[in-house]
């Protein structure tokens, strides 16, 4: 049957005239509002997964450099809550599934290494210390962390428990694999795999065995990103494909079906289809639609169908983040 219209608040990043900010609409459609008033830059990350806020990163430069911050944003409107995440680089910010803590990346101390980040504003654990890094950090349901790391020679996955103990290594290959992510239900891990020439999304289960791709590309094609369903069902990939040399790649998402490796439905058009944001009920996706100077936000249907803007078109808008409320 028909999806019922999809309800609630997405976070994403809007244009401003003076910079990108944090901003959240509801998918009806009706007028964005700005998230909170941050220092410089801002970008939205992975919502709150107890509901009512979103993790932000804001970014400065000024006397003493580049500078970039971690925090809490409320939906409700209340003060954002500075977190103990601050240095020239915090990405990949991961939350802990019960919202008590974030696992983020940051070279705070190091190259680049992983802490673990309580979301009341109270002081950082650090988890890694190695000279090649620690990058992408994920977190499953029972609190272990996956991650991508060099420290063996090319980018190869792991996991260790809560506190940084008891690391172990899940993939072993000449090709690099990165930016694993955790079933909702932690049943399996995926990543961006590079075999020969190929970089795809490979399925394995936590203990790093039976890995497997999770569907069979077609040659030429490159899985650039991809987000879990809440179900833990279904994959939404994003694909770049190069229609011929004269034109520009295009970046479609394609819905797979982990079970079966079936494409489900394909959310294509012309231009970019990117950074794709599953409702809490996994029945629909929010994603960036558009040219990079024309970014607009759509929903539609998981299984494909009719997609409608929920941004109005006058500044670009982008990376939409489906919160729980």
């Amino acid at each position: 049957g028909e999806s019922a219209p999809p309800t609630g608040t997405l976070a994403l990043v809007s244009e401003q005239p003076d910079a990108p900010q944090a901003w959240a609409v509801r998918t009806d459609g009706t007028q964005p509002q700005p998230l909170a008033d941050l220092p410089g830059l801002e970008f939205v990350g992975a919502p709150d997964p107890r509901g009512g806020g979103v993790a932000v990163i804001s970014t400065e430069d000024g006397p003493a450099g580049h500078v970039e911050q971690l925090w809490r944003v409320p939906l409700d409107g209340s003060a954002a809550v500075r977190l103990d995440a601050r240095a020239q680089m915090v990405r990949n910010p991961a939350w802990a599934p019960g919202g008590s803590h974030l696992v983020v990346e940051t070279n705070a101390h190091s190259f680049r290494d992983l802490y673990r980040v309580p979301s009341d504003g109270s002081p950082a654990t650090r988890l890694t210390q190695h000279p090649h890094g620690s990058f992408e950090p994920h977190v499953a349901p029972d609190g272990r962390i996956a991650f991508a790391s060099s420290r063996d020679g090319n980018a190869e996955i792991y996991a260790m428990r809560p506190d940084g103990t008891d690391v172990v290594r899940l993939t072993t290959d000449p090709g690099d694999d990165m930016r694993p992510r955790f079933a909702p239900d932690g049943s399996a891990l995926l990543w961006l795999a590079r075999r020969s020439d190929q970089v795809s999304v490979w399925h394995m289960r936590p203990d790093g065995s039976e890995a497997r791709p999770l569907r069979s590309p077609t040659p030429g094609e490159l899985d650039v990103d991809y987000a879990w369903s809440p179900t833990s069902t279904h994959v939404a990939v994003v694909v770049r494909r190069a229609p011929d040399p004269q034109h520009a790649p295009d970046l479609d998402i394609e819905v797979v079906e982990v079970r079966s490796g079936r494409r489900v439905a394909v959310h294509g058009g012309s231009g970019l289809q990117e950074h794709p944001s599953w409702s809490p009920d996994g029945t629909w996706l929010a994603f960036t639609s558009g040219s990079r100077a024309r970014a607009q936000v759509m929903v539609a249907p998981r299984d494909g169908g009719e997609r409608r803007a929920v941004t109005a078109g006058g500044n670009p808008e982008w990376l939409p983040r489906w919160t729980r409320e």
